[in-house]
């Protein structure tokens, strides 16, 4: 139920349901301390992989290759676009938080930079050139990351092409609401690509 085939009846219905099935489902859990053996004078330490600085939980092949119906966001957006705008916005800033807290952050050269929006408030973000380009494909983030957002921008682009009076008020509304809220470059990206566009 949380790609994006063959689950839109589920997804039209019960929205809260499927985001709260998802934050539950690939959120990953605190780690639990590991039990050390007190036979041993020394203990190993944990490794651990790139895929693991975003705070989600492993999943073999679920989102690789990445693409706009790996997830349900496409149809969430589609159906109910508030809530589907809100998701992709805090679950983008969740993998960015987690990957801001992991050793990656410093290997990657991870920076806060400061955005001015249009009310004149100034919003702080994490930047660096993996979140710029996630959404893309070009580097290597984590796979659901880049699926959400691949199904952010095509809804993005798709609201920009009907290029109405209503849908270009809609269409600030929700960039503002992106700057306001996000704490990623990485959302931004998404905007820019869709200013570009048109």
């Amino acid at each position: 139920v949380l790609s994006g085939i063959r689950n839109q009846k589920a997804i039209y219905t019960y929205p809260d349901i499927i985001i709260e099935l998802a934050n539950k489902k690939w959120k990953s859990s605190p780690e639990k301390p590991r039990k050390i053996d007190d036979r041993l004078p020394f203990s190993f330490p944990e490794h651990k992989d790139r895929e693991d600085s975003w705070g989600v939980k492993k999943f073999p092949f679920d989102f690789f290759p990445p693409g706009l119906y790996k997830t349900f966001v496409y149809a969430l957006l589609t159906y109910h676009p508030t809530k589907g705008l809100k998701f992709v916005v805090d679950f983008t800033n969740y993998m960015t938080q987690s990957y801001a807290d992991s050793e990656y952050a410093k290997k990657d050269d991870l920076i806060s930079i400061n955005i001015t929006l249009n009310s004149g408030d100034v919003k702080t973000v994490y930047a660096n050139d993996f979140l710029w380009q996630v959404y893309r494909g070009t580097v290597v983030t984590h796979y659901l990351l880049e699926s959400i957002l691949v199904a952010f921008e095509k809804y993005m682009l798709d609201m920009a092409k009907t290029n109405d009076k209503d849908t270009s008020t809609l269409l600030q509304s929700w960039m503002d609401y992106c700057l306001k809220n996000s704490n990623s470059i990485a959302i931004s990206s998404v905007l820019v690509s869709v200013f570009l566009a048109y």
